[in-house]
Formats: C-alpha cells, sequence, structure tokens
C-alpha cells in the first residue's frame, strides 16, 4: 500500500537575488511542484496507473463500439427498411410496387391493397394480375404508369385489383402475380387481412 502524501513534492529552481552587478543566484531554492504533475507522478509510479491506463482504453474504444451500430448496415436501419410482414414488395427495376396486401372483402372476395410507382424513364402499364391463382379484375381508369406516376390501389383510388371467387384462410399468404407491359411479372407471397383496424372500410371497388 502507497504511503499517503503529507505534502505536495518540490522541484528544485534557480533564484536569482540582487540586482545589476550584485546579482547573485541562490542555489536548492524549491518551489511546490504543480498539482497535474503530482497527479502524473502518482500515476506513473502506483498501481493506479493501471487504472488509469485501463480507464483511457476504454474511453477510446467507446467511439469505435458506437460507430458499429451507425449507418446504412446498423441494426435499426436494416428492420427499417425490410417489409413490415403484411406489406410485401417486389422492384421490376423501373416499377416499383410495396404495401401489397390482400384485404378480405364480402363473401368470397377480396382486393388489393398497394401502390405502384415507376420510377424509369418509360411509360408502364399494369396490364393483368392473379390472386390466389385466380386471375383477378383490373377496375379504374387505364392504369397507365407515366415516369414519375406513384398510384395507389383499393384505398382513396379509383384502382382496384380484385378478386370474385377468393378463399384462403385469414392470416395465411396467398401468390399473387403483377404483370406489367414493359417491366415483366412482379410474383409475391401476400397476406390476407380483415377489414377491420387500420384496414377497416377497404373492400373492392367497382
Amino acid at each position: 500500500m502507497d504511503e499517503p502524501l503529507s505534502e505536495s513534492p518540490t522541484l528544485p529552481r534557480t533564484i536569482f537575488t540582487g540586482s545589476g552587478s550584485n546579482l547573485r543566484r541562490a542555489d536548492n531554492a524549491h518551489f511546490p511542484m504543480p498539482a497535474i504533475l503530482v497527479a502524473v507522478t502518482i500515476l506513473t509510479s502506483t498501481p493506479v496507473r493501471k487504472i488509469a491506463l485501463a480507464s483511457a482504453g476504454f474511453a477510446l474504444l467507446i467511439p469505435v463500439m458506437t460507430g458499429c451500430f451507425n449507418g446504412q448496415q446498423a441494426t435499426t436501419n436494416v428492420q427499417a427498411t425490410n417489409p413490415s410482414g403484411n406489406g410485401a414488395q417486389a422492384n421490376l427495376g423501373g416499377i416499383v410496387v410495396d404495401n401489397v396486401t390482400v384485404v378480405q372483402g364480402p363473401g368470397t372476395t377480396a382486393t388489393l391493397l398497394m401502390r405502384a410507382t415507376n420510377q424509369g424513364l418509360e411509360t408502364d402499364a399494369l396490364v393483368g394480375a392473379t390472386i390466389n391463382g385466380e386471375v383477378a379484375e383490373i377496375v379504374g381508369t387505364a392504369v397507365q404508369l407515366m415516369p414519375g406516376d406513384s398510384f395507389s390501389f383499393g384505398w382513396d383510388s379509383v384502382h382496384y385489383v380484385n378478386a370474385n371467387a377468393f378463399e384462403a384462410p385469414m392470416s395465411s399468404y396467398v401468390p399473387v402475380t403483377l404483370q406489367f407491359a414493359n417491366a415483366g411479372m412482379a410474383e409475391l407471397d401476400v397476406l390476407i387481412v380483415p377489414p377491420t383496424g387500420i384496414y377497416e372500410g377497404i373492400a373492392p371497388g367497382q
């Protein structure tokens, strides 16, 4: 165990007395060591040094550890960019469809809730669709997508993709295909949800 310091160590210094031709040097004069030097002396001469160095090393690691959870591949970011489970998505190059969900309608009907966006440079169009193997009915004005167009289907829209003889267990996944004139076919497995909660009011349109 280190003995307690009774007083601050001192360092030698040179002091001159007198003036002019009578200037003399007074040797062996001392002055109190600054507190910071005392701290350095203690840290480098006692076991406390190990603690100080360990603390400094940990402090240096903190920015590195923090950096591991930042950036595009961070866990929170990856989770945020993945589908939420009930909203399937597909990218056909210029055409992107997302939030694709099958909403059960009255009887044996159902409709697709989704959004289609043309991020390409050429005009395209949705020309066909199937829901659970059944040819679906595309309702509304011609679903032509000019570059930059983004249309919703099934909600607050004149566009619908309906199934009229739909039978499948609730909360199961069914195959859905979307055929575009230029971009080709998107094939997705889509969740079936009831028209309740956030899906309340969504139904096959005419």
